[in-house]
């Protein structure tokens, strides 16, 4: 009541005082209003029509007050009395505290489950109020944040403010809360911030920050782009190719550019119709022992034969087929390979004669199928043993061979090896190098002259309906150059129209000795005892490739034992509970994969940690083999893979 004015103004706790029930109201010096209730002193300032709320937290005897037990003294004091004593105060003494507290993250929590810096594997390596950060996988995306401010006066009734950038698009006004939690967060980069008040209500501008990092799936990953990548693998090298062109182009001057406006529109035209035909050229090469397998595959499951020659010819059909296809993948990344440089020569000792009559005789059955006459001749000044790459010359002959069988109809097809020169280095360390010349004659359809300077390029066949009359890629040729390009050597052909084709090889290579024997790189099979009594564990989670590797080991050793786990966690369990010879790890499996697997055995502390694993993926890539090492794997078996192969690397590993 203003006694001046005889104005009347009403206050309740709709208007911010704490409490309806008001024991005493004193004035200080400066006008504004002091009430005692039951719950706490109320400061009331008539200019702002604000209140301060004061309660036990800030010093008073209790929150309840009495009534009467009020008063002010001659020097502007305020006295208050309750249930437990009284309180006095100069009210010029409670200034507003200006100065914001700082705020810090508390706790990160995963999955409901706290992330600790020192657990094994904890994505924090130091405590969370300490930490810029942390980066985890995308099955673990539900994540929670606990937050608190660094005044410690009365905690409950601090306020705070968050946001979650990259997800919410405001602040959120968290209250006294101090936690913040999200759910099925998207792969990527996110940054939370937090804020809050002191106890007077002043804000903390900056607050402070705690950067995520969400990986992505499995599904959203790298590797299984670059499979969806070999599906297309021409089309990308060919949009490698176009977009090199293209800054070629671009980094002519405007002369050039306008002289050449014509050229580059026809090569555009040109480049489209090469794109067409690889598209033509794959779907025909896949398709065709895609739909061998099918068939078959139906076959042998309807029918059933019991006559094992009829079933024998299914069983082939479906692996020539097979092996069809794999070689269409792997010519696909050899040209992948060369185009990044990641192509490495080796230099070792051998028999070039002994790589001729080697091909020769993996050709020889396609030859007869088609009623053609192969041979082949070494000259006697060829030498008995070189030094160089056996593996890509091998590659080389059997591509150029396989060529001239496909391309012939009727005739022959004969392979000459000789020696094309004989030069003296001069460097008593290099020793003398030959130019060895293998020449591949076939009787075929022959290629014609407007055709044979193009032979080379890749996706290009000698016509283009060659593609559908015999089949192929048109990477075969373009691996071949580039691989003898790589060893300083050259590569032609010489060609007539139905009357058939030769192409001509020259590469160096250095002599080697010739009383040592050449070309093994690893001990026989026959100098190692049988493999026999193995206990292995297989780690794989997809049920047809457990059947494949069962029936190859069974097939391979005599009296394996094989256990199966479908994780990386089931393995770790298996394996302290049982002991095992050797380890064949699947590396993308649910729950725990081959390489935190991998580094959780050789972390055990016992002899388990030093079973032998090898590593089982259909990635070739050298980095995911470099992967497969770093986390502890001691060899690596590529799928698909022939027993062979797999006999070699287990006899390898547990030797």
């Amino acid at each position: 009541f203003d006694t001046r004015t005889g104005d009347v103004e009403r206050i309740t706790t709709k208007n911010g005082l704490p409490n309806d029930v008001v024991y005493g109201v004193l004035a200080d010096n400066d006008g504004r209003l002091w009430m005692s209730t039951n719950k706490g002193i109320a400061r009331y300032d008539r200019k702002t029509k604000a209140f301060r709320d004061f309660t036990v937290s800030d010093g008073l005897q209790s929150n309840e007050f009495n009534r009467y037990a009020y008063c002010k003294d001659a020097k502007g004091w305020l006295w208050f009395g309750g249930v437990n004593g009284f309180n006095y105060f100069d009210p010029h003494d409670l200034v507003e505290d200006s100065t914001a507290v700082p705020i810090r993250i508390t706790s990160v929590y995963s999955m409901n489950k706290p992330v600790l810096f020192g657990d094994p594997g904890s994505p924090l390596s130091k405590p969370a109020y300490l930490s810029s950060g942390m980066t985890i996988p995308h099955s673990a995306n539900m994540v929670s944040f606990s937050f608190a401010t660094m005044e410690f006066g009365a905690p409950s009734l601090h306020r705070y403010m968050y946001k979650l950038e990259g997800f919410d698009p405001d602040w959120v006004d968290a209250g006294t809360n101090n936690s913040a939690a999200y759910t099925n967060l998207d792969p990527g980069m996110y940054t939370f911030r937090v804020r809050g008040d002191n106890r007077d209500g002043i804000w903390d501008t900056v607050g402070t920050s705690f950067r995520l990092e969400i990986l992505p799936p499995w599904w959203r990953t790298g590797w299984l782009y670059a499979l969806c990548a070999l599906a297309l693998g021409g089309m990308v090298l060919l949009y490698i190719r176009v977009q090199r062109r293209q800054k070629k182009f671009l980094e002519r001057t405007v002369q050039e550019r306008t002289a050449q406006l014509s050229t580059a529109k026809e090569r555009a035209e040109k480049s489209e119709q090469v794109k067409q035909q690889f598209l033509a050229n794959m779907s025909h090469e896949i398709r065709t022992p895609m739909n061998a397998i099918v068939g078959m595959s139906n076959a042998l499951r309807r029918d059933a034969p019991t006559d094992p020659g009829t079933r024998e010819r299914y069983v082939d059909a479906i692996a020539n087929s097979s092996e069809n296809l794999l070689g269409i993948v792997n010519e696909i990344l050899d040209l992948s390979k060369i185009e990044a440089g990641r192509l490495e020569m080796e230099k070792v000792g051998f028999a070039p004669g002994k790589i001729l009559e080697d091909v020769i005789s993996v050709m020889q059955y396609r030859a007869k199928e088609k009623g053609l006459v192969l041979s082949s001749r070494v000259d006697d000044a060829v030498p008995e043993a070189l030094i160089g790459d056996p593996t890509r010359l091998r590659q080389v002959l059997m591509n150029l061979v396989g060529n001239a069988i496909k391309f012939t109809e009727k005739g022959s097809v004969e392979v000459n090896m000789e020696v094309a020169a004989t030069v003296s280095v001069g460097d008593a360390a290099a020793g003398e190098m030959i130019g060895l010349r293998c020449t591949v004659t076939d009787t075929g359809i022959g290629i014609a002259p407007d055709r044979l300077a193009r032979v080379f390029d890749e996706f290009m066949q000698a016509e283009s309906d060659h593609t559908r009359r015999f089949g192929g890629t048109g990477l075969g040729l373009t691996i071949c150059q580039r691989l003898i390009d790589m060893q300083g050597g050259t590569i032609g052909v010489e060609s007539e129209v139905g009357k058939g084709s030769a192409f001509i090889i020259k590469i160096p290579y250095a002599l080697g000795v010739a009383d040592v024997e050449i070309g093994r790189r690893s001990v026989g099979a026959d100098d190692h005892p049988p493999l026999r009594n193995l206990r292995i564990l297989l780690v794989e989670d997809n049920k047809l490739n457990v059947m494949v590797a069962q029936v190859e080991l069974d097939n391979a050793i005599p009296d394996v034992r094989i256990d199966v786990a479908a994780n990386g966690q089931l393995a770790l369990d298996m394996l302290q509970a049982n002991t095992y010879d050797l380890i064949l790890m699947d590396v993308q499996m649910p729950v725990m994969d081959g390489y935190e697997a991998t580094r959780a055995i050789r972390a055990l502390p016992s002899i388990k940690a030093l079973t032998p694993i090898l590593a089982m993926t259909a990635n070739v890539l050298q980095a995911e083999v470099q992967q497969c090492m770093d986390a502890g794997m001691d060899g690596f078996i590529p799928k698909p893979f022939k027993q062979e192969v797999l006999v070699g690397a287990i006899r390898k590993a547990v030797r």
